[in-house]
């Protein structure tokens, strides 16, 4: 007998704990009347959802710092101590170059949403951190040996590849391991390459000099170049031009800057296009056809040599020796007694021409790079020639330049001998006012051979790992850090900073991508203090996360999550050692056969529900699929739609086995309901469910039996149609 067979809302599938991502199929046999999904909010084990690391910092003893959700990110504790006083029980005591060393794992990789939060108290900034709002930094160490005698106020190259600095590296300070801050210049800064040049005050070849970079604050801005540590600084008075040809020499004239307060800028000549722009040897360089390329720099009297010392050094290669290259010149054309003063390279010699006076070096012809000096001394009158920082040759010169003062700098060419053309490429030339030293040509040429700290004869001994100042820390993805004056968020490169006061702080950094604006918050108590528009994916890698690094003071309670919170969830949070209040899941959505996501905004709480009605377009008769996306923790769900069920009995006089229940509708299709073969005595019941249809397609019931021909049918119209 079936009796009570009614068409109403039946479950059609259900999953339950359903991680963020996971599709699952289910067939539908009939769409009709309005399908529904309900979905469940799920706790997370009594500790909040979306938890990646929690460490509290209250074992008190050992080098395991515990990570008390169920991720096991447990950290390793080196130099750190143990302090009682911390604001929720024991914390960790930081004394600059101590740390926590957490290992990377999948659940400490976030791409669309992080939030960072610690409590902090920051007790000394005396350490050797020497600049506060800078994550980044390295120490830089020149190896002694390739230093020439006792060097002053020295300006040196460096290249080197980091990451995360600003356009341009605006952001680039340096400083002495004695705190004090030098003067840099930004020559290059590209795809992490870069080129930079740093005044030294002293160099010797005694002792290893030291100096810190550091970067990693979107805050600043370049400083002006004639501001004490701008750019001009690193040149003084002794240079009267600085050219390192790294601009366009197709932009607009005059083209090629002069990094001396001097203002001896270059206009480029002939064919030169943009391309002719180069990398060179370590930065640019600005390439010369060997037909009608050069630069003229004009006449200012900074550049006069006329009865004066002065100094020249180029680092340049000779593509083609046909046309015998000059490379610097003042002359006029014809050239007159008095009026010429050349520098050229021929296929047998390195000239040091004054009018009809040579001094000569002899060659062999080659492509490589080289740095040549030429310095001249108008007391003495001798001249010299350094190859790559080695004296060459030298002789007193029996010929005095009167002339020359007034006529124009020319690079590329010998204006008086206009068809000795440079077919090469010239990647800086530095003009000095005096007679430079023997030990400076040779300390700055093997500084431009190889400014780097590997190859062949490099100029720096060691580059030493890049550090950072946090509280927590992904390098490359996402930090929170703290001085003594500011709290310091960041993701990826983009950062943002407010200020905190004295004593314990609570901060957090909050990050979501799919915000619309304002995608960066960083909360100072719980209370909103800035926030920042910033819309890329977080980088994901195999760095360890760090806490405490070159950090001063007290750390608590420190947390990382794979979502946003909110401003009231910080607020709930952050006095909580373990913040089992937390909600379950946020922001549960399905998209259902690829279609358009049906969301449920706000918070589930564990066991909460929301029913969302959905358009019946979405589904299909057949196989269907389903994906759930959840911000936080996991989801539980059902889909229902309008289908039958019936309650089944046998009031016959011997025990039966139902074999299958079957539907049939009006148009000669048939549902099967899913049921296992049951044997019932007389008198028993049992209700199956299922078969999504309209009341107009239904036309009966069956459930067949293993008695032969005994069956039991419905036929009439179910309750509810």
């Amino acid at each position: 007998e079936i009796s009570n067979v009614a068409l109403r809302n039946v479950q059609v599938t259900s999953n339950t704990s359903v991680s963020s991502g996971t599709t699952n199929n289910f067939t539908v046999t009939s769409i009709s009347g309005t399908p529904t999904i309900t979905f469940t909010g799920v706790s997370s084990g009594g500790l909040a959802d979306g938890l990646a690391g929690l460490w509290n910092f209250d074992e008190g003893f050992g080098t395991d710092a515990l990570d008390f959700t169920t991720n096991n990110n447990d950290g390793i504790v080196t130099g750190a101590a143990w302090n009682s006083s911390g604001y929720i029980g024991d914390a960790l005591q930081f004394d600059g170059d101590d740390y926590v060393t957490v290992a990377d794992s999948a659940t400490l990789d976030m791409t669309d949403a992080v939030t960072l939060e610690a409590w902090v108290n920051v007790e000394d900034e005396s350490n050797a951190w020497h600049l506060d709002g800078w994550s980044k930094r390295q120490l830089i160490t020149i190896n002694k040996s390739q230093v020439s005698g006792i060097n002053t106020n020295m300006p040196i190259g460096l290249s080197i590849n980091i990451s995360g600095a600003n356009t341009d590296a605006s952001d680039l300070r340096v400083y002495g391991t004695d705190g004090q801050q030098l003067a840099r210049e930004i020559e290059m800064y590209e795809n992490d390459k870069l080129m930079a040049w740093i005044k030294v005050p002293n160099l010797t070849d005694t002792i290893d000099y030291q100096y810190y970079i550091y970067w990693g604050n979107d805050a600043v801005t370049e400083p002006t170049a004639d501001s004490a540590y701008g750019s001009q600084a690193v040149w003084d008075s002794n240079y009267v031009g600085v050219w390192h040809m790294n601009n366009d020499p197709n932009g607009i004239a005059p083209q090629i800057k002069d990094s001396t307060s001097n203002g001896n800028d270059g206009t480029t000549y002939g064919s030169m296009t943009s391309g002719d722009l180069i990398d060179s040897y370590y930065g640019k360089g600005i390439k010369f056809d060997g037909i009608d390329d050069y630069i003229d720099v004009g006449s200012d009297t900074s550049l006069d040599i006329d009865g004066n010392s002065f100094s020249y050094l180029i680092h340049y290669n000779v593509n083609d020796y046909l046309n015998n290259p000059g490379t610097i010149s003042k002359s006029t054309s014809p050239y007159n007694s008095g009026q010429e003063f050349v520098l050229q390279e021929t296929s047998s010699n390195i000239i040091f021409n004054f009018f009809a006076d040579d001094l000569k070096y002899a060659i062999t012809q080659n492509s490589n790079y080289k740095t040549v000096g030429y310095t001249f001394n108008s007391s003495n009158k001798n001249r010299a020639i350094y190859f790559n920082g080695v004296l060459a040759i030298s002789d007193i010169s029996t010929y005095i330049l009167s002339a020359t003062d007034g006529l124009n700098l020319q690079f590329g060419r010998l204006y008086s001998r206009n068809n000795e053309v440079l077919n090469g490429t010239i990647s800086s030339i530095y003009a000095y006012n005096n007679e430079v030293s023997s030990n400076y040509m040779s300390t700055i040429s093997n500084n431009l051979n190889n400014p780097t700290a590997s190859g062949t004869d490099p100029f720096y001994k060691t580059f030493d790992a890049v550090e950072t100042k946090s509280i927590v820390s992904k390098s490359g993805a996402y930090e929170l850090s703290a001085n003594s004056t500011h709290t310091i968020g960041r993701i990826n490169n983009q950062t943002i900073i407010a200020t905190i006061s004295s004593g314990w702080n609570h901060i957090a950094l909050t990050y979501n991508q799919t915000e619309s604006s304002q995608q960066m918050k960083l909360y100072v108590g719980s209370v909103l203090k800035t926030t920042a528009d910033y819309s890329m994916a977080i980088v994901t890698n195999a760095n360890n996360v760090i806490i405490g690094n070159n950090f001063n003071g007290t750390i608590d309670e420190v947390r990382i999550w794979n979502r946003e919170l909110t401003q009231s969830e910080i607020a709930t949070y952050y006095e909580q050692s373990n913040p089992s209040s937390a909600v379950s899941t946020l922001n549960p959505k399905a998209s259902i056969n690829g279609n358009a996501n049906i969301t449920s905004s706000g918070i589930l709480t564990n066991g909460a529900t929301a029913t969302i009605n959905i358009d019946s377009d979405n589904f299909t008769v057949g196989q269907n699929n389903i994906t759930i996306y959840i911000d936080a923790g996991v989801v539980d769900y059902t889909i229902s739609m309008n289908g039958l069920s019936a309650l089944i009995s046998n009031t016959g006089m011997n025990n039966v086995t139902v074999k299958q229940v079957v539907a049939f509708k009006s148009d000669g299709s048939m549902c099967l309901f899913d049921y296992n073969e049951t044997t019932y005595a007389v008198g028993d019941f049992f209700k199956v469910s299922g078969c999504a249809m309209s009341c107009s397609e239904f036309t009966n019931l069956k459930a067949y039996t293993d008695c032969t021909g005994v069956q039991g049918v419905f036929s009439g119209m179910p309750s509810g149609c």
